[in-house]
């Protein structure tokens, strides 16, 4: 008898437990320590293509905040094409954004229906009784 209670005892704190741990949420561990792939590369760790993909993107970095006409005296023929084509993309996107918002804007200026008043409900109600009994009588 006593051998009895106690496995009953350890199943239902077991069972307790269980069910408590499975609506718990345990925190997540969170390490804060940096590792060498957050690190950026030296110069002599990187290899040529990665070095000249690296000098290409600061060069363009560079090139994109430059005025037009600062753009036109100081860049080469490669990088001004790019400059140029990266603006008219912008400027085109911008219009077409422009477009939709006047678009939104035009079709949010909806007049607002007036409600019915009590006698054009009536009305309403007695033109449906009639077009229900024209439409029962003609068939």
């Amino acid at each position: 008898m006593r051998f009895d209670l106690a496995i009953m005892m350890a199943a239902v704190l077991s069972t307790m437990l269980v069910g408590v741990s499975a609506f718990g949420v345990s925190a997540p561990k969170v390490s804060i320590k940096t590792t060498a792939l957050h690190a950026k590369l030296t110069e002599e760790e990187m290899q040529a293509n990665n070095a000249e993909l690296v000098e290409s993107a600061e060069k363009w970095r560079a090139a994109k905040i430059l005025s037009p006409e600062e753009a036109e005296a100081t860049l080469d023929e490669e990088y001004l094409a790019a400059y140029k084509r990266y603006y008219e993309g912008i400027k085109e996107r911008h219009g077409r954004m422009r477009e939709l918002a006047e678009f939104i804007v035009e079709k949010d200026d909806i007049a607002i229906v007036q409600p019915k008043t009590k006698g054009q409900r009536k009305r309403d109600k007695f033109a449906a009784k009639q077009a229900y009994r024209h439409e029962t009588l003609s068939t």
